[in-house]
């Protein structure tokens, strides 16, 4: 015991730093006071989420034949409903849950970031970085999917690389099971599934034989980890999915074009959006939540396809406001807005060192990797562009900029020694 704490002795250090950090933030913030908790349920998604759990809590079971129930899927209203189970209706008790999830990123980011490059020191600078990242602290106060998804996110990669490197089945069934888990965190992450198996078969320390096999079982603990919630849905409503979201992003999409193109403000676009398909939906008779998403979805697409260049305009400015954001965000003073701009472009300046040396020491498959995760949120996000999107690829881009910082140090060092010589 002596032994494990003597060498882990800086990991642990960077853990309770964190804690107390984190706690301090929480308590500084009073986010048990009905004021906080109003402002947290201002936003649509963080009231539907409280409602969905409460519903869960009373009934002892998932609600059905409400719009929530289609729109959501099931884990995180199932992880603040166990909560309210136990300390009662009090959303504070979540946010604490989410310091507790902060620190066993840190710890599984060290653990990845080690099997990776085996270097104590670059897991020590990953671990560092994601520690003290102003954004992750900001979002253990939010009343969202992203922390929770985040830490999902970052122990379903660790097993993902570790089971390809040890060669591990076990570990492969679990980065499955945990891929799966996350789609029914936030369902953005239903199409990762091909990103792993294109890095399964891509893996040549393996043979293609045992790739195969890899990538057949990633896949069938990937479905079975998702498949009796899409059952539950086939079951109540005949559809085997996941949630019926796709239609409501689309012709959330289509309503912020129309809006930047016609200078009319968004809501009064969403509201003439909904007009449309009310109409069409009593039409044609459609009362399957499913089937309206599915009409939503015609809607948004119709409108986009027409108007294709101020939406890929639009895409393509969401995409850079995912890596910017909270910049463009008028209630930062420009000070403020100097040490936020100031903080992200160092991390992306290392992120981008990181990815030259790993370049020059040919380790592509990991360029390839981290990058893909990056851009398959940031790709995804589209639109939106928020910070708090970010979570999810926070861990992988500091990963690399910790490895810049390591070789560029040493560089650095190497060039003073030569120099004193």
């Amino acid at each position: 015991m002596k032994k494990m704490l003597k060498e882990n002795k800086w990991l642990i250090a960077i853990l309770f730093i964190s804690l107390i950090i984190r706690i301090f933030y929480f308590l500084n913030l009073k986010p048990w006071e009905s004021n906080f908790i109003e402002s947290q349920f201002t936003y649509n998604d963080s009231r539907g989420y409280h409602d969905l759990a409460v519903k869960i809590v009373e009934t002892k079971s998932f609600p059905v034949n409400i719009t929530l129930d289609t729109y959501r899927t099931p884990i995180f209203p199932y992880y603040i409903a166990f909560f309210y189970l136990i300390f009662g209706i009090k959303p504070y008790t979540v946010f604490f849950s989410y310091i507790i999830l902060n620190l066993i990123s840190v710890v599984f980011i060290y653990l990845l970031t080690k099997k990776l490059f085996n270097n104590k020191i670059i897991s020590l600078i990953a671990v560092a970085l994601y520690a003290f990242e102003p954004n992750i602290i900001g979002l253990t106060t939010v009343f969202g999917t992203e922390i929770l998804h985040a830490t999902l996110m970052i122990i379903s990669v660790y097993y993902f690389v570790a089971g390809l490197k040890d060669k591990k089945y076990s570990f492969i069934i679990i980065s499955g099971i945990l891929f799966g888990i996350t789609v029914l965190t936030r369902p953005v992450n239903l199409y990762f599934y091909f990103l792993c198996i294109i890095f399964i078969l891509s893996y040549r320390e393996i043979i293609i034989k045992q790739r195969i096999k890899y990538a057949l079982l990633f896949v069938s603990v990937y479905f079975l980890s998702i498949s009796p919630w899409m059952l539950r849905n086939y079951i109540e409503y005949g559809y085997f999915s996941t949630c019926a979201v796709q239609g409501s992003q689309m012709i959330y999409n289509a309503g912020v074009t129309k809006a930047y193109e016609t200078g009319i403000q968004v809501d009064s676009i969403h509201n003439e959006f909904t007009a449309i398909l009310y109409n069409k939906c009593k039409e044609e008779n459609i009362t399957s939540f499913f089937d309206m998403d599915k009409q939503c979805e015609k809607i948004g697409f119709e409108y986009l396809i027409n108007h294709l260049n101020p939406y890929i305009y639009l895409h393509l400015k969401g995409m850079v406001k995912f890596f910017t954001s909270p910049l463009e965000n008028n209630k930062y003073s420009f000070v403020t807005k100097i040490l936020i701009g100031s903080y992200l472009f160092l991390i992306y300046l290392f992120y981008f060192i990181g990815i030259y040396f790993l370049f020059k020491e040919k380790q592509y498959y990991n360029i390839l990797f981290f990058s893909s995760v990056i851009f398959y949120f940031c790709f995804l996000t589209g639109i939106i562009g928020l910070s708090r999107y970010r979570a999810p690829t926070t861990a992988f881009y500091l990963i690399i900029g910790a490895y810049g910082i390591y070789y560029l140090s040493n560089r650095i060092k190497d060039k003073l020694k030569k120099n004193k010589i």
